[in-house]
């Protein structure tokens, strides 16, 4: 049995050894290849996709229609962000829905701040705006949420080459030729005390900044200087106009010890050429000499000619404006239909104190000696009353006309006022002038209106000789009648105006003739100035020149009272009032809002910001801003006080149109009001 079976294994291997390896056998023929079993491949079980929920395919919809290169696209950015959100907390959204679609707004957001990034022209002045817009677009969460890493850095990257050649660009514009670019070396101050300039502003730009606008403004000084013509009488105001420049902060840092003594030696040359110019300018025949001596009286009142008025020059003046006024005293002529207002005018001039200096001793002597020649007989001769002032009949005289009356040779003081009779009665101060020639009544209350005054000088009336006049002398004149009382018809500067120069005289335009001494008394500005008042066109416009510059960016308001009358002693029926505003820097103006004036459906989550073009003072801004419809809300300035954030303390109501309005009330840092109201407005979504 044994055998048996080992036989049966031996076979068994080698059956299986030759269908291993089939050429083992010799030639013997191949086994035929059995035919395959046919095979059915499994028919895989297809799993359904499932159809995109409704609220996917709204947002899907919405995202897709949103255009990146668009400026309104951002309210569009935010609105879906904010459905996203509900939707998601709502359930109404998958989980791959959700990320797929932060996926696709994701692109759009980041498209869109590239694009707003590439839109920024370092060229235009009012493209700061963008920079702060972008700054506060960085700080929402959305950004954050939205934006890649990649679009992030892109953003930094050329916000920061884009300033910083904004800055340059600033820089570059500045024109030291112009005298109105002063505020631009301002303005660049204000922009470096920002938080952008500190995050962007290479070290660079910085140094590129100050030696460039150190350099301009030394030139610009100079400039300055040069362009002072002493030959023109109205360049006065151009020294006080340095002068004030002399007390920034900018001077201190930016003019050269060179710059400075150039300065001072030129204007000094010049002042002293011009205040030259205005005397060998003065004619004693011209009309208007008077008023031209009394502008350079007001003149030397100045600090500005104490500072920079040689002795020799001030010596030579006093000595020219003698010889001048007895050129003056020289051309009275008795013959002439003026005569007596020209006496009127040397003797008013005689009694002001502020001409003693010029009024000395021996020009007074002069002066009686030449009346007495021109206007006296001889000793011993029938004396006459050679004129007076009113003339005899004259009409329409004001109420406070001083009366004179001047005869021809020294009268005996107690005769002539013993003989003298006035009806209706008068109440005067009498007083004699130049050696008891010209006799002077000044009305202690003016006359009456419409009355007609006679004035009688009796016979008994004798001179310093003992001569009687030959018979009595009677004149009588017509006061004006009662007028309307008097207005001020125009200021300057202007009411309101916020660019007036600080070296410029005020001037204050009447409809009528004033009372002198009355508006004086009646003037009050605040805070005070040191001024000198000039009276122009016969008393009905007030210069006051300016003693001292005011002061830089300072409110200054006038005030009238009605104490002020005129030549008829009307007084002004009710004060008045005019405010100006010295600014070197300009007006604030408002760059831009976000949301745009006009923009419609805005989300609640969109921020609510306005954009000024200089630094604003917080507290007059947000008193002049009105929201309608009223809403709460929070402020924040930012970037050193040129942005104002609002934030809404509770969600705005849907479908509504908000109104945000800013008055004039609302003054920049340095207190300069805005020019004209502004206002913008936006209308939220549903």
């Amino acid at each position: 049995m044994s055998r048996w079976r080992n036989l049966l294994v031996a076979v068994t291997i080698i059956a299986v050894l030759v269908m291993m390896f089939p050429g083992c056998g010799g030639e013997s023929e191949p086994a035929p290849t059995p035919s395959p079993t046919p095979t059915q491949t499994p028919t895989p079980t297809s799993t359904p996709t499932p159809e995109p929920s409704p609220a996917a395919q709204e947002l899907s919809g919405k995202i897709a229609g949103i255009n990146p290169a668009e400026r309104a696209a951002f309210p569009e950015l935010l609105g879906v962000s904010q459905e996203l959100n509900n939707a998601q907390s709502e359930g109404a959204l998958s989980g791959g829905e959700r990320e797929e679609l932060e996926d696709d707004l994701s692109e759009k957001s980041s498209d869109f701040i590239k694009h707003r990034v590439d839109e920024i022209d370092p060229s235009d002045p009012a493209s700061l705006k963008d920079f702060f817009d972008l700054q506060t677009v960085q700080r929402m969460s959305e950004y954050d949420e939205l934006c890649t890493p990649e679009t992030k850095q892109y953003k930094e990257e050329q916000m920061g080459e884009k300033f910083n050649e904004w800055v340059r660009n600033r820089v570059d514009e500045i024109d030291p030729t112009d005298p109105n670019s002063l505020k631009d070396f301002f303005d660049l101050q204000r922009i470096q005390r920002t938080s952008k300039y500190e995050e962007f502003a290479t070290s660079e730009t910085h140094e590129y900044k100050e030696e460039q606008m150190g350099e301009k403004f030394n030139e610009w000084v100079r400039n300055r200087v040069d362009e002072i013509d002493p030959t023109d009488p109205n360049s006065l105001p151009e020294f006080f106009d340095l002068q004030r420049i002399q007390s920034t902060e900018k001077y201190d840092e930016f003019a050269t010890p060179e710059t400075h003594e150039y300065k001072e030696s030129e204007m000094k040359r010049k002042f002293n050429e011009w205040v030259e110019n205005r005397v060998n300018d003065l004619d004693p025949n011209d009309p208007d000499f008077l008023e031209e001596l009394e502008k350079l009286r007001v003149i030397q009142l100045s600090d500005k000619y104490d500072r920079l008025c040689t002795t020799p020059m001030h010596e030579w003046k006093v000595q020219e404006l003698k010889e001048k006024f007895a050129d003056l005293v020289d051309a009275l002529d008795p013959s002439m239909p003026n005569f007596m207002e020209k006496l009127d005018e040397l003797t008013k001039l005689q009694k002001d104190s502020s001409y003693e200096e010029i009024w000395s001793k021996g020009l007074m002597q002069y002066k009686e000696e030449q009346l007495r020649i021109k206007l006296t007989k001889e000793p011993g001769e029938i004396p006459h009353v050679l004129g007076t002032l009113p003339g005899h009949e004259q009409s329409d005289v004001p109420v406070s006309q001083s009366i004179l009356i001047a005869f021809d040779q020294p009268m005996e003081p107690f005769s002539v006022v013993d003989n003298l009779e006035d009806y209706p009665a008068m109440e005067y101060d009498l007083s004699w002038m130049d050696d008891n020639v010209v006799l002077i009544l000044e009305p202690i209350e003016p006359w009456d209106f419409d009355t007609i005054y006679t004035v009688y000088i009796g016979a008994g009336a004798i001179s310093e000789a003992g001569m009687l006049l030959e018979e009595g002398y009677k004149f009588n004149f017509t006061t004006k009648e009662s007028g309307e009382a008097p207005q001020v018809m125009e200021t300057l500067p202007r009411d309101g105006q916020a660019d007036a120069s600080g070296s410029q005289p005020l001037e204050i335009h009447f409809d009528q003739p004033m009372a002198a001494d009355s508006l004086e008394a009646a003037i009050e500005i605040s805070p005070a100035i040191n001024y000198a008042i000039l009276w122009q066109e016969e008393n009905t416009i007030a210069v006051l020149h300016l003693l001292e510059p005011l002061g830089n960016d300072t409110a200054y308001t006038v005030g009238i009272g009605t104490e002020a009358m005129s030549a008829d002693y009307i007084p002004l029926e009710e004060s008045y009032r005019f405010s100006f505003f010295t600014g070197i820097h300009g007006a604030p103006h408002v760059l831009g809002t976000l949301p745009e004036n006009g923009q419609a459906d805005i989300p609640s989550n969109h921020p609510i910001q306005i954009v000024f073009d200089r630094p604003m003072n917080p507290a007059p801004v947000e008193a002049a801003l009105e929201v309608s419809p009223n809403m709460d809300y929070s402020t924040t300035w930012l970037e050193a006080n040129f942005v104002l954030l609002l934030e809404p303390l509770a969600p705005l109501a849907a479908n509504k149109t908000y109104t945000f309005e800013i008055g004039t009330e609302a003054v920049s840092i340095v207190g300069l009001p805005m020019e004209e109201d502004f206002s913008f407005s936006f209308t939220t979504g549903g």
